[in-house]
């Protein structure tokens, strides 16, 4: 087996418990699953809050939005695609879901995501106005 640098071995450990070909197939089901429902939940908000007919146009938007409604929430239709992973290495792999990050005290994670949730709390509060 090849070696390969400490820092992905460190990351990869915890994946490499429990390496069974089921377990990568009903993940993916499961997270395509997670992220369809993500989706459905979000575009169908979407939809009750604004009406259709605000809805129709407000969906031809999202083909290139120019404003920052129809930005975020293509932005957000990103958070199933983050979940799915997270909840399956939870619940099929028995994994922390964190995991899926790295090693949980790795400071690269916590640097990289304060700035990025800050900025996007920032854009929700920006884009409520518009």
């Amino acid at each position: 087996m090849a070696t390969y640098a400490p820092a992905f071995e460190q990351f990869v450990r915890p994946a490499r418990i429990k390496p069974q070909i089921w377990r990568l197939i009903v993940g993916m089901v499961l997270s395509t699953i997670i992220y369809v429902i993500w989706v459905a939940v979000l575009f169908g908000g979407a939809y009750a809050t604004i009406g259709f007919g605000s809805f129709e146009q407000w969906a031809g938007d999202l083909v290139q939005p120019d404003t920052v409604r129809p930005m975020l929430l293509l932005l957000a239709s990103f958070g199933g695609m983050m979940l799915g992973p997270m909840l399956v290495a939870r619940w099929i792999h028995k994994r922390p879901m964190g995991s899926v990050f790295g090693p949980a005290a790795s400071p690269s994670v916590i640097s990289v995501m304060r700035p990025w949730s800050q900025a996007f709390c920032c854009s929700c509060r920006w884009g409520s106005g518009s």
